[in-house]
């Protein structure tokens, strides 16, 4: 499906909740003369520039802008020094290895939203399968590499948004797959309102918006995960916060980093609550091993006579490093004690609207 047909057919207007229409030459436009054009392949549904998530913003814009003057190669931007560290690692951003997972998924002839996209790590390779996906995002550079790999790719069925999910408004039955992955405990961020609220709200709009059959994918960490008892957090928060009484980490953060403990995560059973609460139906757990940042291994189900000997084998034998020995290590005493799926630090979930 063509880009302009995918987001008419998906998102209502912003100022006034219409529908859009796409005339011609790539632009969307609404009666109530709201009208937006593709810049670089992105349609800029949220002029605000400000937000960024990410390393090195003046460095990573000035690679991008060589790059879109043909300066560098496309080959050669995924193999820069700036795509190999943190959240711009080019296995984490960019590597094909995450998105196994949307093996669990019927992608073909279906359209796919993709809820703070990134550079496309999930939106890539479910174009390939979808009849279209529209990815979206609040970091324009991220997008901007993203664009550019629909074109490296010779990918015509993607519809790449910037824009604020929060604010983004949709048509109720338009869309047959959600991904929201590495999305949901950021949404509360630097809203008064209660954080489970906020997420739970999210969820219900993307059930709306769906259509029936369809299917939601969730990525997030485990409340329970065991690197929490050691004092490390994923999302800048107190040492040991995620595990604490909500409201006590909500006094702890206030009064020493000054602002809301909004990050919140929950166990399994309350991610089976939260999707439940929001109308999804069918609810499962995929184990990503070690995480669903860096999966070696996908699994549903973790019991030892299941997976064990394929975790040894293929998860342990195939490095070197002593820290995935550890890793087997720990996995291995909690899954002989039932407790792997308890523990494991994150999860991939899905939901179904029957």
């Amino acid at each position: 499906m063509a880009a302009t047909g995918l987001l008419s057919s998906v998102l209502r207007c912003p100022k006034c909740a219409g529908p859009l229409s796409a005339p011609s030459g790539g632009l969307l436009s609404s009666f109530c003369g709201w009208n937006r054009a593709p810049e670089a392949g992105i349609w800029k549904i949220e002029r605000d520039s400000s937000y960024y998530f990410g390393d090195d913003r003046a460095s990573i814009r000035a690679l991008l802008d060589t790059a879109e003057s043909g300066g560098v190669s496309f080959p050669a931007i995924m193999s820069s020094d700036l795509l190999s560290r943190g959240d711009l690692g080019s296995d984490y951003a960019t590597g094909w290895n995450r998105a196994d997972i949307l093996q669990w998924l019927d992608l073909d002839n279906k359209t796919v939203v993709d809820f703070g996209c990134g550079w496309g790590t999930y939106a890539i390779p479910a174009a390939f399968r979808a009849d279209g996906v529209v990815a979206v995002d609040r970091t324009f550079e991220r997008l901007r590499l993203l664009s550019m790999r629909v074109r490296n790719e010779k990918l015509t069925n993607v519809a790449i948004v910037h824009g604020d999910v929060q604010k983004l408004r949709w048509m109720v039955h338009s869309f047959d797959v959600a991904l929201v992955i590495g999305l949901l405990e950021w949404l509360p961020t630097g809203l008064a309102t209660n954080p489970r609220s906020v997420q739970v709200g999210f969820l219900k709009r993307i059930f709306d918006g769906m259509k029936s059959g369809g299917s939601l994918l969730l990525g997030i960490e485990n409340r329970l995960n065991p690197f929490y008892f050691l004092g490390h957090t994923d999302h800048g928060e107190l040492p040991f916060a995620p595990l604490l009484p909500r409201p006590l980490a909500d006094i702890l953060t206030r009064c020493l980093k000054h602002h809301r403990f909004t990050h919140f995560l929950y166990t399994r059973v309350g991610y089976r609550r939260l999707l439940k609460e929001a109308g999804f139906t069918g609810v499962r757990f995929v184990y990503p091993i070690p995480s669903y940042k860096q999966t070696v291994f996908l699994a549903s189900s973790l019991a030892p006579e299941t997976v064990g000997k394929y975790l040894r084998e293929h998860y342990v034998q195939s490095s070197l490093r002593l820290g995935r020995r550890l890793e087997w290590r720990a996995l291995k005493a909690a899954m002989r004690l039932r407790a792997a799926e308890v523990f494991l630090p994150t999860y991939y979930i899905l939901g179904l609207k029957k």
